[in-house]
C-alpha cells in the first residue's frame, strides 16, 4: 500500500506536490533518518513551469508597497513631489520587505534542493540533518521530536493567513525534517520574532520620519504660532508624545483619516480600514512589551486580544506569551506607511506658504 506524498511547507500546491512520472511507483516508507530526503530520481525529468512563491497569499503586496505609496501621496495632494524625507521613509521599508521575500524564498527553494540530493550522498549529510532535528526540538520545545515515525499530513494551499501558524505546528514532526526549520519562521515562537523584527524596522523608520518633518518645520517656520507653542510644550515637558507634537503641528492623521486612507487604496491593503487605528495602536504597544517587559503584554494589549477576532487581529495569547503572527507584521507595515504619507501630505498643505520658499519664514 503507497503512502501518501510528503507535502512542503509551502503553500503553493505546485510546490507542496513535487510532480513523478507515471511508470514509477510511490517511494517507499521512509524507515532511516536520510529515507526522510526523497532522491532526485522522483523528481519529473523535464523542466518544471516556475511556480510563485509559496506564500505568495502573504507577500503579494510587496511589489506593491513602493507604487501604493507614491500614488497616495499624488492623491492627498496632487501637484507635489514627495519631499526628501518620505523618500527616504520609502527607502527604509523597501528594506523590510526585501527581508521577508528573502525568508519566503528560502521556505520555497530548500525543499526543493533537498529533493535533488543523490542518495548515495545522504550518509553525508546525516550529522547536519540531525543537527537540525535538534535545533527544532530547541525551538519548539519538544524533546521527542523526530523519535517518531514519519506520519506525512499534507499541507492545505489555500490556508488562510491568519492560521497558518496552527497549521504549520500541526505537521511538525510529521513529515521530512527539513519541514519543521524552513518552517520555523511561520509558527510561533520563531515566527513572533520575525514579525517583532519587521515591526521594529518599519516604526523605526516612522519615528525617523516624523523627527524630520517636525525638525524641518521648525527650521522652515521658527516664527510660526504652532512651532512657539510646540516649543512651549517642550520646555515643560522633557518627552513630549509624538502624537502631541503633531497635533500641536496640526498634521497629526486623526482615526477617520486613517481608515479612509486605508479605504482608498481597497484591495491594494491587506488590513481592514476599521483595525487601522487599533493596527497601529498594538504596534506600540508590542514594542513597549519586547523592549521593556519580556515580551509579557499590559492590561490594554490583553483586552486587544480578548476583545477582538483572531481573524482580524491577528495577535492572540498562546500558553500566556503573545503570538505576533507574520499576517499582523504586514498589516503594520501597511498602516504604517499609509499615516506616513498622510502627515506628508499634512505638512505640504498646512505649511504650503513656506514650503515652495527656500528660507524660514
Amino acid at each position: 500500500m503507497s503512502r501518501p506524498r510528503c507535502h512542503h511547507a509551502g503553500r503553493d500546491p505546485g510546490i507542496a506536490r513535487l510532480p513523478r512520472s507515471p511508470a514509477r511507483r510511490q517511494p517507499r516508507q521512509p524507515k532511516t533518518l536520510g529515507d526522510f530526503v526523497k532522491p532526485s530520481t522522483t523528481l519529473p525529468r523535464r523542466k518544471p513551469k516556475p511556480n510563485p512563491c509559496p506564500t505568495s497569499a502573504l507577500i503579494t503586496w510587496l511589489p506593491l508597497l513602493t507604487r501604493n505609496r507614491r500614488r497616495f501621496n499624488e492623491d492627498c495632494h496632487p501637484g507635489h513631489n514627495m519631499t526628501h524625507s518620505i523618500e527616504q521613509f520609502d527607502a527604509h521599508l523597501t528594506q523590510v520587505t526585501l527581508f521577508l521575500e528573502y525568508v519566503f524564498y528560502v521556505q520555497k527553494i530548500v525543499p526543493l534542493l533537498a529533493s535533488k540530493i543523490q542518495q548515495e550522498r545522504l550518509p553525508e549529510l546525516q550529522s547536519e540533518i540531525q543537527e537540525g532535528i535538534l535545533l527544532a526540538r530547541r525551538i519548539y520545545n519538544l524533546p521527542d521530536l523526530g523519535n517518531s515515525p514519519p506520519n506525512p499530513l499534507p499541507v492545505d494551499p489555500h490556508c488562510p493567513d491568519h492560521l497558518l501558524s496552527d497549521h504549520m505546528r500541526e505537521r511538525i514532526g510529521r513529515n521530512n525534517p527539513l519541514f519543521d526549520i524552513v518552517n520555523a519562521p511561520f509558527t510561533h515562537p520563531i515566527g513572533t520574532e520575525l514579525a517583532m523584527i519587521c515591526i521594529d524596522h518599519a516604526w523605526n523608520g516612522y519615528d525617523t520620519f516624523v523627527k524630520s518633518v517636525v525638525s524641518e518645520i521648525k527650521e522652515r517656520c521658527a516664527r510660526d504660532d504652532r512651532i512657539q507653542s510646540l516649543l512651549g510644550e517642550e520646555r515643560q515637558l522633557k518627552n513630549l508624545p509624538t502624537d502631541r507634537t503633531l497635533e500641536l503641528l496640526t498634521i497629526g492623521p486623526t482615526t477617520a483619516e486613517l481608515v479612509q486612507g486605508v479605504r482608498n487604496l481597497g484591495s491594494r491593503l491587506h488590513v481592514k480600514p476599521e483595525y487601522a487605528e487599533l493596527t497601529f495602536r498594538a504596534a506600540k504597544k508590542l514594542r513597549t512589551a519586547f523592549a521593556h517587559r519580556f515580551g509579557r503584554p499590559d492590561k490594554w494589549l490583553i483586552d486587544a486580544v480578548n476583545q477582538n477576532p483572531f481573524t482580524e487581529f491577528n495577535v492572540r495569547l498562546l500558553n500566556s506569551e503573545l503570538e505576533v503572527t507574520t499576517a499582523f507584521s504586514r498589516n503594520v507595515i501597511e498602516v504604517i506607511s499609509v499615516r506616513a504619507h498622510l502627515i506628508n501630505a499634512k505638512t505640504r498643505k498646512a505649511y504650503e506658504h513656506v514650503w515652495t520658499s527656500n528660507g524660514p519664514s
